[in-house]
């Protein structure tokens, strides 16, 4: 009796298969997979591309129709085309202005919501080869738990997380998820409303990351795995697919080009680019299950003496044709089921990493280990499918069979979190690069230069910008960093010298021509300092920063409505950098422009309370306004914030006609 009553109350331990047990699993892989990224929200930006998304992007600062336009239709960053990723950062912007939390939070929920779609698209596909004749999965709920978490806490993933700059990896992640689980709606139900639908998630996810054309291919595993028939069915339904797929493709070339991320097909041998492309897959592979000897950047190999890479980059194509055919061969002997299984796993990992194996160099670095985010699906799917087998047919192996999922999604746990901890910073980032590889990668050390020079720590940046000038780099903005510290130093000579060579190596560099611009500046050569802004302009009429300092210089030599010109712009690039109203009310004051000065003052002073600058320049105006009374209120505050008030224009303003009682 007392059993049934349970049963009837419903207060009966969870079933596997109920509503509230999935509702409680998913709530657990949320709440594992936010605590594994959680130490990511601490973060700070990084010097490697984030300043090109935030920072110095001008065009998420003020949504206005013009800036909204260039977003949806240009490639603004000169990196992709990716409007998408753009707007969500706009958003955080909108929000967080340069404060890292919210971008990092943002991260990592897309980042949970994608780990749950993983563990739906297997409850879907389990589901789905149910029908198709593979027998029943019990625990099914499991099964997809173990999948998404190895998405969810897997190292391999932190830099797509952990890296403002690659909110696109996330974002693309989401729409592609979501359309693969519509793939598989459309399969089991063939409704072309179903079929549209994954054609507009495709969209999201190229406006995200155009190197998401490859979504197509990763269709046909899915169709194999499902046993569907009709090939000649199955290719015209994919055609919208390439279709997309090739205008985006082009595209995506050619954006990538532009900015130099595609190496020149003659900078590497046939020879090496197979061997690349055999390493880079056979790594991803073995840090899929141990992910070792991580790194946020690998070089490419050094060559001996006489040209040869290392031994194991030649057999590497062999190696990667093993880790292929020796799953598919040990599976067509042993059952067709088996052998489809293998063929989606392996079919799908490969699709998803096929433009990222370097047969093409895409980017500086050999492999990047953001690429295996969508990849390792493949993988992990081909993995839950074994554990279940061997569930079903050794129940001896049962407690091994639990309790060995569990540690691994706890190793993996841990070295993630640990991992989140070396993006905390550009400083922490740039070290283990270098620590890994040193004197290998050029890029880890002027950056972590660039972050010493940032913090005024001028000796710590230039023994990292030596490194590279003793090796001979052939990077321009090395030397231009370079002869910045010198001109800090005050050695102009040795700082010019060196802008000479930055520009001998690149002429087209706008960095080197603004830096030597305000070294100019700072010499009192304002005429040769205009002429290199207006260089640079050429170059990026878009940048606060130069914007900023030519308007300074324009101060210099008095011509005021130059000055105010590149302030107004600056302001309608970034309305709220208070630094740009107090200049540009200096120079409406020198040009006796009063009230405007006294407009762009109060606004600075609204948004910085605080400023002593702002406070005795409005003393500045209002005194002549011949507003006495405010004049001596805006000085004395302005002597209390530290600003160096002289006492007898105190004085002076107590004695003014009609000024302030004595």
């Amino acid at each position: 009796m007392q059993n049934r009553k349970q049963q009837a109350s419903g207060t009966l331990p969870l079933r596997p298969n109920s509503g509230r047990f999935r509702l409680i699993l998913i709530a657990g892989i949320a709440i594992i997979t936010f605590f594994t990224y959680s130490y990511t929200l601490h973060n700070q930006f990084t010097n490697w591309d984030d300043g090109l998304y935030i920072d110095s992007n001008p065009y998420i600062k003020n949504l206005t129709h013009a800036n909204l336009k260039m977003i949806l239709f240009h490639n603004i960053t000169n990196n992709y085309y990716h409007p998408l990723t753009l707007l969500s950062i706009a958003a955080n912007y909108h929000f967080s202005k340069m404060d890292p939390f919210g971008y990092y939070l943002t991260n990592v929920i897309i980042h949970i919501c994608n780990t749950l779609l993983v563990f739906l698209l297997v409850m879907v596909l389990l589901g789905a080869m149910e029908e198709r004749g593979y027998g029943t999965f019990k625990g099914k709920e499991w099964l997809a738990a173990f999948a998404a978490l190895c998405h969810g806490v897997h190292p391999m993933h932190v830099e797509s997380v952990a890296w403002i700059a690659e909110r696109k990896d996330v974002l693309y992640g989401f729409f592609y998820w979501l359309g693969l689980i519509t793939y598989v709606k459309y399969v089991k139900e063939e409704k072309l409303k179903w079929l549209a639908l994954v054609v507009f998630l495709y969209l999201c996810s190229l406006a995200s990351k155009p190197l998401v054309v490859i979504f197509p291919l990763s269709l046909f595993p899915i169709d194999i795995l499902l046993k569907r028939s009709g090939w000649k069915k199955i290719m015209l339904e994919k055609a919208p697919f390439f279709l997309v797929s090739l205008i985006g493709g082009i595209w995506a070339w050619k954006t990538s080009d532009a900015s130099g991320s595609i190496a020149s097909f003659h900078a590497f041998t046939f020879i090496q680019r197979l061997s690349f492309a055999g390493f880079s897959f056979t790594m991803f592979v073995l840090k899929a299950f141990i992910p070792f000897h991580l790194c946020s950047y690998y070089p490419y190999p050094n060559l001996d003496a006489q040209g040869f890479m290392p031994f194991y980059f030649y057999i590497a194509p062999l190696t990667s044709l093993l880790i292929i055919a020796v799953p598919l061969w040990l599976t067509y002997r042993s059952n067709k089921n088996y052998f489809r299984v293998a063929v989606f796993g392996l079919g799908f990992f490969l699709f998803n990493v096929l433009f990222v194996l370097q047969f093409v160099s895409v980017g500086p670095a050999l492999m990047p280990e953001r690429y295996t985010s969508i990849a390792y699906f493949g993988i992990f799917f081909m993995v839950t499918f074994a554990l279940f087998q061997l569930w079903e047919k050794y129940r001896a192996w049962h407690f091994p069979l639990m309790v060995a999922p569990v540690i691994f999604i706890g190793v993996l746990a841990y070295l993630c979190r640990e991992r989140t901890k070396v993006w905390h910073s550009t400083q922490t980032l740039w070290q283990n690069v270098i620590q890994q590889y040193p004197l290998r990668v050029e890029t880890a050390y002027k950056n972590l230069g660039n972050f010493y020079a940032e913090r005024n720590q001028y000796d710590s940046a230039f023994a990292e910008y030596k490194v590279l000038d003793d090796i001979h780099s052939t990077d321009a903005g090395v030397y231009s960093n370079l002869a910045n510290i010198y001109a800090i130093r005050g050695q102009f000579g040795k700082s010019l010298q060196y802008y000479s060579h930055a520009l001998k190596l690149n002429n087209k560099l706008f960095d080197v021509w603004l830096d030597r611009a305000i070294t100019y500046s700072r010499m009192d050569s304002f005429d040769l300092a205009i002429r290199d802004y207006n260089y640079a302009y050429s170059l990026d009429p878009k940048s606060e920063q130069l914007l900023f300092n030519r308007g300074n210089t324009y101060l210099n030599v008095k011509d005021y409505d130059k000055a105010i010109a590149d302030f107004n712009t600056a302001i309608s690039i970034n309305p709220d950098r208070a630094q740009y109203y107090l200049y540009r009310g200096i120079a409406e004051t020198d040009k006796k422009d009063l009230q405007a000065a006294l407009n762009d003052f109060l606004r600075d002073l609204s948004m910085e309370p605080d400023n002593a600058d702002c406070l005795f320049n409005l003393s500045i105006v209002y005194n002549q306004l011949q507003d006495y009374n405010n004049a001596l209120n805006y000085a004395l505050r302005a002597q209390q914030k530290g600003h160096p008030v002289a006492a007898t224009y105190i004085a002076d303003l107590k004695n003014k006609p009609g000024g302030p009682k004595k």
